[in-house]
């Protein structure tokens, strides 16, 4: 969906000569932040990876989890950051110290609207990451699903979902009729002579 080149930017401007050199400036930057060492805080995706991620996460998992870094490090004083939507504990119910409810990890006031991210590294993480619960505001996340049921819904659903849930009994099927053929395989009769 995202094609070999990506999504780029353009500056349109009137014809004024002035207003066009300032739009290549831009936009000759913008090619420079787009390399994998300023594009996203670890360094690892460039502009272009960084797109294919998203809607690779998009369509896997059922959303995306990307908080905008803010940080003087970097020579353009902004990158990205992508999470594993499983940082969102999806166990998370209560009510935040204001009032809003917490809902799968993400925070809403009292018409839904995501108010704020609480993150918690995984599980698996928690040996190697202190399990510290960190409150982001939303306006430092990006948190992009496609909305299934109605506007109250605060997470999203992988697009298999429905095939998902058909595949997971068949697996149990097939795990069952292994362990069938295998105590089949396993019995044993003896003869014994007669005492």
């Amino acid at each position: 969906m995202i094609g070999s080149a990506g999504i780029n930017f353009q500056v349109k401007t009137e014809n004024d000569n002035r207003l066009k050199k300032i739009a290549t400036e831009i936009e000759a930057k913008f090619k420079i932040w787009s390399r994998k060492e300023y594009c996203t805080a670890t360094g690892k995706l460039s502009w272009l990876a960084a797109q294919r991620l998203f809607v690779t996460k998009l369509a896997r998992d059922g959303e995306v989890l990307v908080r905008k870094i803010y940080d003087k490090s970097n020579p353009f004083g902004f990158s990205l950051k992508f999470y594993d939507a499983s940082w969102l504990d999806e166990n998370m119910y209560s009510t935040a110290p204001g009032g809003n409810q917490i809902i799968m990890g993400v925070e809403v006031d009292a018409n839904d609207k995501p108010v704020a991210y609480w993150l918690t590294p995984p599980m698996g993480d928690w040996m190697i990451r202190n399990r510290k619960v960190t409150r982001v505001p939303v306006e430092e996340i990006i948190h992009s699903f496609m909305i299934l049921e109605d506007e109250t819904q605060a997470r999203g659903v992988p697009w298999l979902h429905a095939s998902l849930l058909k595949l997971n009994m068949l697996d149990g099927y097939e795990e069952a009729e292994l362990v069938g053929r295998r105590i089949a395989a396993s019995n044993m009769g003896f003869f014994t002579p007669p005492f």
